[in-house]
């Protein structure tokens, strides 16, 4: 009897995901010992450093492996798929221990400004670990707490090794203890920009989506100018707002005090809140436009007016779909947030940028990094979000992503 393609193709990536992760802990270096943070080093697997390791870490993606290849006659979340994550979790998870473990004894005594940076297995293995999560996840699509306990065992695991200064010798975490204050600040200044044009973005797109649903003849000019808005490259955009704020913080000195010129966080937080528009826009408009007429029928029937239409049967069943707009504004900006470095606005984009001027690639990480986990953590907790103000009705599988 034959799958169902939708069970396959998930099947399909839990193999290559073991695949990529046998491939990795094989062929990829587990770290780089460095003489110093800017002149190449040498790699080394590890399979040279911990070999019982390596075994273990290859025993664990085999076996995945193996449990992959075999039929499955449900679509739902079986043994197996548990069986297929806790190795792959431990997996990951036995390469970032021994990853801290070889940065504390492969440095030798005359390496006084040696470092161990992190190797290409760590960054391919969480490709292979995101397929295996990938795979199992969608197959518990509306349990979202579960959902969210699985993928954040990972991140609170690594966060533990963190605090506890296990791996305080590796290259990056050194970066960080050298520039803690800064990081601080950057943290500061990318949250505030990042959530506050998200949020502009969201108390002038909700408006405008329900305006241009309205009005039908809004609806050209509005879609038309803010599909226009995200074609046009940040940095052009940063770039054509320094003029004309530069002239009006000269023109009126209060602007100028509130910190608002034609650098820093200004210019930024305008051109990212016009980015948030389009999707908090669309899915506003979308979320009205698919709700059934007999609904609004009945709710004429019943003496409601337009505004009672749409403050008690429309905006309730529009608000996941909503969310889910506000979501994707939320996620994009925080990630566009680290162009505003490039004008003076801060953010993590201030170590990435350092780090490419400087030819540092750790320095690149440290910012990097808390942008990715940013991003992961807003998209759960928008997803939780969702799925508690959804209504039981509309949990459908692809209903509201």
């Amino acid at each position: 009897m034959l799958k169902k393609p939708g069970v396959i193709k998930r099947e399909q990536v839990l193999i290559l995901g073991a695949i990529i992760g046998i491939l990795t802990v094989i062929f990829l270096p587990l770290v780089t010992v460095r003489p110093n943070r800017l002149l190449p080093g040498e790699p080394a697997n590890i399979f040279e450093v911990y070999p019982f390791a390596g075994i273990g870490v290859l025993s664990c993606w085999a076996i995945i492996l193996l449990l992959s290849v075999f039929p499955r006659k449900t679509k739902g979340l079986i043994l197996k798929d548990l069986v297929s994550l806790i190795l792959a979790d431990l997996a990951f998870f036995i390469l970032v221990f021994f990853m801290g473990l070889a940065s504390k004894n492969l440095l030798s005594q005359d390496m006084q400004f040696g470092r161990v940076s992190t190797g290409a297995a760590i960054w391919v293995s969480i490709l292979s670990l995101y397929t295996v999560h990938f795979s199992v996840l969608k197959k518990i699509k509306n349990k979202v707490f579960i959902r969210a306990v699985i993928t954040l065992i990972i991140p609170v695991a690594i966060l533990f090794m963190l605090f506890s200064g296990f791996l305080s010798e590796i290259s990056v975490v050194k970066e960080y203890y050298g520039r803690s204050d800064r990081f601080l600040l950057a943290m500061n200044q990318h949250l505030f920009i990042a959530f506050l044009a998200a949020g502009l973005g969201t108390l002038i797109g909700i408006p405008l989506g329900i305006l241009s649903y309205r009005r039908k003849f809004l609806e050209k000019p509005i879609f038309a100018i803010t599909n226009f808005m995200q074609t046009v490259p940040a940095l052009a955009l940063f770039g054509l707002l320094i003029l004309p704020l530069a002239l009006l913080s000269t023109r009126f000195p209060l602007l100028k005090s509130l910190g608002i010129s034609g650098t820093g966080y200004a210019p930024a937080l305008i051109a990212l809140t016009l980015y948030a528009l389009l999707p908090v826009i669309r899915n506003t408009y979308t979320s009205l436009d698919i709700i059934p007429e007999d609904i609004i029928e009945a709710g004429k029937g019943m003496g409601m007016s337009k505004r009672q239409l749409l403050t008690k049967i429309e905006l309730p069943l529009a608000v996941p779909i909503v969310l889910a707009g506000i979501r994707l504004a939320t996620v994009q900006a925080i990630g566009n947030t680290t162009l505003a470095a490039l004008i003076g606005g801060g953010g993590f984009g201030k170590f990435i940028f350092q780090g490419i001027g400087q030819g540092a690639m750790d320095l690149i990480i440290l910012g990097t990094l808390p942008v990715l986990f940013l991003a992961i953590i807003t998209d759960i907790c928008f997803r939780a979000l969702i799925s508690l103000l959804t209504p039981e009705g509309l949990k459908i599988e692809g209903e509201v992503e």
